[in-house]
């Protein structure tokens, strides 16, 4: 080293001192380098201060003296600290992906459970669904009035069920729960109703396996079959079934021919179609369809319908009936002391005219009015509640035609009180009427929006028993209208009730029929009961599902 001090831009690079003294004069030398003044050579017996001495370099550097001694330190020590680092990411990185490894081996195996729980739970559900469809065939196929099964019924005991292509088993149990309607109901014990319960169960081939299950329900109610159940039945047929695109008939038909029926394309029934022989034909049909049935029992007489009535509502000769709102009818008969009489319906619903009725009005209650003539519809007829809970009923049972005169009819107590019926022109259309009182012509004098001048609604279920039903009087010189039925039409023979000039109404009335279903549960009153039952579906649900 020279012995001059050390240009201001020359530093001495220093190693550390034996076990890192740095004392004395290499403090002082460090101080004079700060300070610019030459250095002077330490003592030979001196110790040389950390990084000077005889193996001290002097170099060129940008930094002066303790700064860069401490940087080199520093470094030094970092060197030292980071020798393991290297071995610590190692570790890190072989954790991440042996964690990585476990989640996709658990995340497997849970896809496999899952796969397998599926698997199990299908084949449990269609075993439940299986025995739930057998029960309800039961009711609708296999039991009548005669053979109901009783509560608590074990239909079915774990009857097997096998799989086409599947490895796998199940079976299904079925059971009944019943209840009656109490004795109040008019047709007490009916309607009847059940809960049917199938648990489907999938029985696995390893026996270390549990099974699993599934239980479903079905609720409905069963009452006797009558004629009330078709909302359009016709006992003879003679025509082709071609419903014009603005017929409407939502509920069930009934061709009662065992020479069956042919159908026009287009035809459309929004329910089930039956035929006591063949359908000729492909009708859209959105419920069940049978065809060669066999002949559903139709009464020719009016007495299995009318013997329940009592001889305080039993009239003799031509009968008008005014229907009111609050359960009572307005009697004209000129055999009627004190005629017109306000009676109230009758308890068990049945009123008897051995003659021609005339009924209208607004119908509040449960009522069967029978006439051994003819019976006639005196423009519209309404029930006083439409509601779900509503209990009103009107059915009118004729021995010959039911009619929809062209007419009011306008006879009351007294000489105007006539019969009548229906002039036939030919076998299926009549175009007037024989006796009776007329009044003016029954139409809508100023139809707004859709509404047509022919135009009107009755709400009942009307049953011809040897002519037809509706008997529209001149279909082809009356205004044409659209004639609303909330409930059902039964006739012996059809006839022609409307003109179409295309998808247009020329004249006459035509039909538009609305199925009342409250009928499948409690018919009109006095209407014979078959032995054949009439199911009503309520609610299905899915009670619970077990995976063990």
């Amino acid at each position: 080293m020279r012995d001059k001090g050390l240009p201001m831009n020359n530093v001495c690079t220093l190693a550390r001192a034996p076990r890192g003294q740095m004392r004395g004069a290499a403090t002082q030398a460090m101080r004079c380098h700060r300070q610019g003044t030459a250095t002077k050579q330490m003592p030979a017996r001196r110790r040389a201060p950390s990084g000077c001495g005889p193996a001290a370099k002097c170099k060129r550097y940008s930094l002066t003296g303790p700064k860069l001694c401490h940087l080199v330190d520093t470094m030094a020590a970092r060197s030292r600290d980071e020798s393991g680092v290297a071995l610590v990411m190692v570790l890190l990185v072989a954790a991440l992906l042996l964690g990585i490894g476990l989640a996709l081996s658990t995340n497997s195996m849970l896809e496999l459970d899952i796969a397998s729980n599926h698997q199990r739970q299908t084949v449990a559900w269609y075993a439940a669904e299986m025995g739930l469809e057998q029960g309800i065939n039961g009711f609708r196929t296999n039991y009548t009035t005669t053979d109901l099964p009783a509560d608590g019924t074990v239909q079915f005991n774990q009857q097997p069920v096998s799989y086409p292509g599947l490895n796998q088993a199940g079976d299904y149990t079925v059971t009944l729960a019943r209840r009656d309607s109490p004795a109040s109901s008019p047709i007490s014990p009916y309607p009847i109703f059940y809960t049917i319960t199938s648990v489907g169960r999938f029985v696995p081939a390893n026996p270390n396996v549990q099974p699993s299950s599934v239980t479903l329900t079905q609720t409905l109610a069963v009452s006797p079959q009558t004629l009330a159940n078709w909302t359009l039945f016709y006992n003879q047929f003679g025509f082709d079934l071609a419903f014009q695109s603005t017929f409407t008939l939502a509920g069930r038909l009934a061709v009662n021919d065992l020479g069956g029926v042919n159908v026009w394309a287009g035809t459309t029934v929004n329910g089930d179609f039956y035929s006591a022989g063949p359908i000729r034909g492909t009708p859209t049909v959105s419920g069940n369809l049978t065809a060669n049935g066999g002949q559903i029992n139709f009464p020719q007489t009016i007495t299995p319908f009318a013997s329940g009535a009592t001889s305080a509502y039993t009239f003799d000769g031509t009968t008008r009936l005014i229907f009111q709102s609050d359960g009572t009818v307005v009697v004209h008969n000129n055999a009627l002391a004190g005629s017109p009489v306000t009676m109230h319906l009758p308890a068990n619903g049945i009123i008897a005219v051995n003659g021609d009725a005339v009924v209208e009005g607004t119908v509040h209650g449960r009522c069967t009015v029978t006439a051994t003539g003819s019976a006639l519809i005196n423009g519209g007829i309404q029930y006083s509640d439409h509601s779900p809970s509503s209990t009103d009923t009107l059915a009118v049972v004729a021995q010959v035609d039911v009619i929809e005169p062209e007419y009011y009819y306008t006879g009351v107590t007294g000489p105007t009180l006539q019969g009548f019926a229906a002039a036939w022109s030919c076998p299926w259309e009549a175009d007037g009427m024989i006796g009776g009182t007329w009044g003016s012509q029954i139409r809508i004098s100023n139809p707004t929006g859709n509404q047509l001048a022919g135009d009107f609604s009755i709400d009942g279920t009307f049953v011809s028993l040897t002519g037809s039903s509706p008997t529209v009087i001149n279909p082809g010189g009356r205004p044409g209208g659209n004639f609303y039925v909330y409930g059902g039409n039964v006739s012996n023979i059809a006839s022609v009730t409307v003109y179409m000039n295309g998808d247009s109404i020329a004249a006459g009335l035509n039909e538009m029929y609305s199925q009342n279903k409250k009928l499948d549960l409690l018919p009109p009153p006095g209407f014979p009961l078959s032995t054949q039952l009439m199911p009503t579906f309520f609610a299905f649900r899915e009670v619970r599902t077990t995976i063990k």
